[in-house]
């Protein structure tokens, strides 16, 4: 099997496996209403998104396994385009908000700390038990320890990396939060970015160009891995999508097929090719359409996606300590059972992830309510 076959097979495997699983991780979540035809194509994007980071970090694993020394380029496209997927779908549903009117500051940054927290939280001690479990043999002060877990529960603030806990280097377990930190900045400045832009006239004049002036300036001084610019997308299509003729995102649509082959092949992952790429996916996707996206099996991995998401390191991580066991070596055959193994996990512990922690953070409780006075009984008797 050749190189680019390989990454193709697994990557197909890794999506059938998880379309497959979210058939029994439907069970596990509440019934959900989907809303406008739009939102479930939204919802649907978010689970291909994240199915498709997934098969990047597995195809990673499995190409080395294969004997591959290249890098695998192709998987890493699939993996990459569904994150820049999530920054423009963040941008968008929020920008969106902003301009409806509906965010106010206070209510909002409440809301995205019992978003993202209590997940992040969890994962992050859930890596410290797995670091744990591999180096429990191993003694390590306790200072050093909190030290170590303090900084490691930070990278999803401020991404300060290197990190590492009892000796294990906690990338490996969390470092798929890397992109918090990029959303964090976003929201903190949401708000006061569009309290300009209400302002109308030279204020929106100037906050347009103060941040085309920004992505120019990044992408000249440094063509790649400028990643605050694929927010972009996900505002403009938000500022444009009353004016947004039905014409424009069939057009957008039919160059979707295209702009992704371009995202496979064209070198760099985070320059302003691709941020073109990506622009004309999202608004193919967003003003397009695709009723494809709105399949019930996708709006189920759509709504675990943020745990589907956090959650994959860890089962990697425990996958591959079991695949190449003591003796450093594994087979293909026991690859890829475990592999296929992982995907199915990954699935269902979001689902249950999403149900117990997400879902119970997400929605405030209700305060209860007082209990209804107690007539006098010469009253009740009267009403008889």
């Amino acid at each position: 099997m050749s190189f680019t076959t390989s990454q193709i097979a697994t990557i197909a495997v890794v999506f059938a496996l998880a379309i497959g699983a979210a058939s029994l991780s439907r069970l596990l979540l509440p019934n959900r209403q989907t809303g406008r035809s739009r939102d479930r194509i939204l919802e649907g994007l978010r689970g291909v998104a994240a199915v498709g980071v997934v098969a990047c970090h597995l195809n990673q694993h499995m190409v080395a396994i294969l004997g591959f020394t290249e890098p695998p380029l192709l998987g890493n496209h699939v993996g990459i385009l569904g994150v820049q997927m999530f920054f423009a779908l963040t941008a968008y549903l929020f920008t969106r908000k902003a301009l409806a009117g509906e965010i106010e500051a206070g209510e909002f940054y409440i809301g995205r700390i019992r978003r993202i927290v209590p997940l992040y939280t969890f994962v992050c001690l859930a890596g410290f038990a797995i670091a744990w479990f591999y180096t429990r043999q191993q003694t390590f002060p306790l200072g050093a320890m909190l030290s170590d877990a303090m900084n490691t529960y930070l990278y999803g603030f401020a991404k300060n990396d290197p990190i590492e806990f009892r000796g294990i280097n906690m990338l490996t377990l969390i470092g798929i939060a890397w992109t918090l930190s990029y959303e964090w900045i976003f929201y903190i400045l949401l708000i006061p970015a569009f309290s300009l832009w209400r302002q109308r006239g030279l204020w929106r004049w100037s906050l347009s160009g103060v941040v085309v002036v920004l992505a120019c300036r990044d992408f000249m001084l440094q063509s790649e891995q400028i990643i605050w610019p694929f927010f972009l997308p996900g505002v403009a299509a938000a500022l444009l999508e009353e004016k947004m003729p039905r014409r424009i995102g069939l057009l957008a649509l039919c160059l979707t097929p295209i702009a992704i082959w371009l995202v496979f092949w064209l070198p760099g992952f985070w320059n302003p090719t691709k941020l073109l790429m990506a622009s004309i996916v999202f608004f193919g996707i967003l003003f397009g359409r695709p009723r494809w996206l709105e399949g019930r099996l996708l709006q189920v991995l759509g709504a675990s996606s943020f745990s589907i998401y956090l959650l994959q390191y860890l089962v990697i991580f425990v996958a591959a300590r079991v695949t190449y066991g003591t003796i450093g070596q594994t087979t293909v055959n026991r690859a890829i059972a475990i592999g296929s193994i992982s995907v199915v996990l990954i699935v269902l512990l979001a689902a249950l992830s999403y149900r117990f922690i997400e879902q119970r953070w997400m929605t405030p409780r209700s305060p209860s309510p007082a209990p209804a006075p107690i007539p006098a009984p010469g009253l009740t008797a009267a009403r008889g």
